[in-house]
């Protein structure tokens, strides 16, 4: 891979674990946009605003292009939580679940698709959660569009692996981001107890393994889930 073909985009790069694979991504000589909604990135990094959960994608990834000249790698971290119990929940918030997790990366890639096609090179990475295949109490709706994403993984890089392109995710388990922040004490301890590491993840523990996906090295994975949970979810 020569140097000008390392152009990606990351969503969600304004914090959390899209903050820290944009930050390792510029460290490691790709090129980055960031697409957030407040438009904040790490140095290095340019900068695209828009709100994937309110049809901003096609105009956002439109941006990217420009200002990369032509994306190469593509990162789907933007994500939010919605805890509620399925007989209580607000079909509005579940659909906005569905939106920003699966429908938002499945656009932003079908617009992505042709370049990498054309160039007979690309990766995807997109951003999952141990809760896709182990199941939460509570985040029926989040864990659903994880779901929904892994899926689409698995499919995806059965059409596009003949021409150089991986299709890959990575499941995190607990990770301190602000999305976690407002666990109470009490969850924060249940979600410790499953993990094996005995400690919450912290983003770059995320983002290295994002950065190995998009590497060269990976050419030969494709269609995979990493788990990156620190064993919380071995046995489900």
């Amino acid at each position: 891979m020569t140097e000008h073909l390392r152009r990606a985009v990351v969503t969600g790069a304004s914090s959390g674990i899209g903050w820290a694979i944009a930050e390792r991504l510029v460290t490691d000589g790709w090129q980055v946009v960031g697409i957030s909604r407040t438009g904040w990135v790490p140095e290095g990094a340019l900068s695209v605003s828009a709100d994937l959960a309110e049809d901003g994608v096609g105009e956002a990834i439109t941006q990217a292009q420009n200002l990369l000249g032509g994306v190469d790698a593509y990162v789907g971290a933007a994500g939010s939580t919605y805890e509620q119990l399925a007989a209580r929940a607000d079909l509005e918030q579940v659909n906005n679940q569905l939106r920003l997790h699966y429908l938002a990366n499945y656009e932003a890639i079908s617009l992505l698709l042709p370049g990498m096609v054309r160039a007979r090179w690309g990766r995807i990475v997109l951003l999952s959660s141990v809760v896709a295949q182990s199941g939460m109490a509570g985040l029926t709706a989040y864990g659903a569009a994880k779901g929904a994403l892994e899926a689409l993984v698995k499919s995806l890089a059965l059409e596009v692996g003949r021409r150089a392109i991986t299709v890959n995710a990575v499941a995190p388990g607990y990770i301190q981001t602000p999305m976690t922040q407002s666990l109470s004490p009490r969850q924060r301890e249940r979600y410790l107890q499953r993990t094996g590491a005995a400690r919450p993840g912290t983003p770059q523990d995320v983002a290295g393994p994002v950065a190995f996906l998009l590497s060269d090295d990976a050419a030969y994975v494709n269609g995979q889930i990493l788990h990156v949970d620190g064993a919380m979810g071995v046995g489900n």
